[in-house]
This record gives structure tokens, sequence and C-alpha cells, in this order.
């Protein structure tokens, strides 16, 4: 049996190292969606995975949804888990958009219609995801008791 104290520890012990991976992936992705082919990782990305139309959606998808998890983390930390989910998602919606928006102003970048609907792939597969675990989790604990 886990003390309160413990669970406490446990639950709150990981915040600096989901801060620091929310940070990274976060300027990742800002890096990746709105600068120029001319900087080195976006034309290394652009080279391989984007270099067609599906790997183009398949990058964007899985992006967006590390990032949707990562901002889901780490307001789980303080909010509840069910308000946690759907903020992430509507943050990182909002992020995609405004990526695309930024596009437009950026050489040899096009603001697409089809990179949003990716993003948007990416956040809601990671939403279900994560709904899905938590609601197995909770009937998990049901069935103990």
């Amino acid at each position: 049996m886990i003390e309160k104290g413990t669970m406490m520890k446990l639950r709150y012990g990981f915040t600096p190292i989901r801060l620091l991976i929310l940070l990274v992936w976060g300027v990742l992705a800002i890096v990746l969606t709105t600068q120029s082919d001319r900087v080195p990782l976006v034309r290394l990305m652009t080279r391989t995975i984007g270099s067609t139309d599906v790997g183009d959606a398949v990058g964007h998808a899985g992006l967006f949804g590390v990032l949707t998890f990562a901002i889901y983390m780490v307001l789980a930390i303080k909010l509840k888990r069910e308000w946690a989910l759907p903020f992430a998602m509507l943050v990182t919606l909002v992020l995609g958009l405004v990526t695309e928006l930024a596009q437009m102003g950026v050489i040899s970048r096009v603001a697409s219609l089809s990179d949003l609907l990716a993003n948007a792939l990416g956040i809601f597969v990671v939403g279900f995801t994560v709904s899905y675990w938590s609601m197995l989790r909770s009937r998990r604990a049901f069935e103990v008791i």
C-alpha cells in the first residue's frame, strides 16, 4: 500500500523533467514548422520525413501529437486530468494554427490546410489514446474495490 505522502512525491517528483521535455519539444515544433529550409534541421527533416505528402502528414501528426501529450503531462500536475487533456488539445490546436499562419511570412514555406489537418489528426489521436487509457485505469480501480 502506498502512503498518501509517497503518492504526492511520485506525482510531483517529475515536474522538472516534464517541463524540460515540454520546452525542448515545443521549441523543436516551433522551429520545424516556422523556419525556412535554410535552417539545417528543417532541411534535414524536409528531405527525409517531409519529402512526400504522406511523410509530411505523418511528421506533422507525430510532432503535434507528442506536443499535445507533453503539454498534457505538465498541465496534469496542477489541473484535474479531465480538464488538462482538453486544455492541452486546445492549446496545441491553436499553436498549430499560429505556426501555419506564421509560415505565410517565411521564404520557401507555405501555409496549408493539409498540414493543419495533419496537426489536428495527431492531436486527436493522442487525445483519444489518453482518454481511453484513463478509462481503462478507472475501470481497474473499480474492479479492485
